[in-house]
């Protein structure tokens, strides 16, 4: 049996200006997909939507793959805003504090550790 070669496209295939035109998109971007012709009539070649389709969903779904967290990798994490909180509050407590010594020093309340050493270390006996 000799196989018939289709002569005339379905009405459902587009060809590749047709079809970006249809996505919205230029030819030129269409080509960088890199959509597989359903047929080839002459110099013509045609998609339809359904290649179009299962191309766009296999590369979604495999971009989802890649960024859903695996057992070897650390992926997002659930307490990620908390920990920054935390340590943002622990800062601002440090900072707290430090300037507290800093008023207190310069009211005099207290002396700075070395000056107090050091007139220790020198007291007569």
């Amino acid at each position: 049996m000799s196989s018939k070669r289709q002569q005339s496209p379905e009405p459902y295939w587009l060809n590749k200006s047709q079809m970006a035109a249809s996505l919205g998109i230029s030819v030129q971007a269409f080509d960088k997909w890199g959509v597989k012709p359903v047929a080839k009539i002459g110099r013509s070649v045609y998609f339809d939507c359904r290649s179009v389709l299962d191309l766009k969903l296999a590369e979604l779904e495999a971009k989802q793959q890649s960024s859903q967290p695996g057992d070897d990798d650390m992926g997002f994490d659930p307490l990620l805003e908390h920990k920054r909180e935390q340590e943002e509050y622990l800062l601002t407590k440090e900072r707290r504090i430090g300037q507290q010594q800093k008023n207190e020093l310069a009211a005099r309340k207290v002396v700075p550790s070395e000056f107090a050493i050091f007139t220790l270390m020198n007291k007569p006996s």
